[in-house]
C-alpha cells in the first residue's frame, strides 16, 4: 500500500466487525455487511480517539442482505 494516501489503519477483528454490524441492524434501520461492521467500528473507535470537536467519516462498502441466510443475522 502507498503510505502516503492514508493517516493511519484501524484493525478491527471480524467478531468486532460481526458484532457491529448486528448492533447496527437492530439500532440504527440499516443492514450492513460484515465489511460494513469493520468500517462503522473502526469509525467509532476513531471517533472516541479523537474526542469531541472533530468529524469521522466512512463508507458502508457492502450490505447484509447476502448474510441473511447465515450466522450473521441469527438472532
Amino acid at each position: 500500500m502507498d503510505k502516503d494516501v492514508y493517516d493511519g489503519i484501524v484493525e478491527v477483528s471480524t467478531d468486532e466487525a460481526m458484532k457491529t454490524a448486528c448492533e447496527v441492524a437492530k439500532n440504527e434501520g440499516f443492514l450492513p455487511g460484515i465489511s460494513a461492521g469493520a468500517n462503522i467500528h473502526g469509525a467509532i473507535e476513531l471517533a472516541k480517539k479523537l474526542g469531541k470537536g472533530h468529524a469521522v467519516v466512512t463508507v458502508s462498502p457492502d450490505s447484509g442482505d447476502r448474510y441473511l441466510s447465515t450466522a450473521l443475522f441469527n438472532e
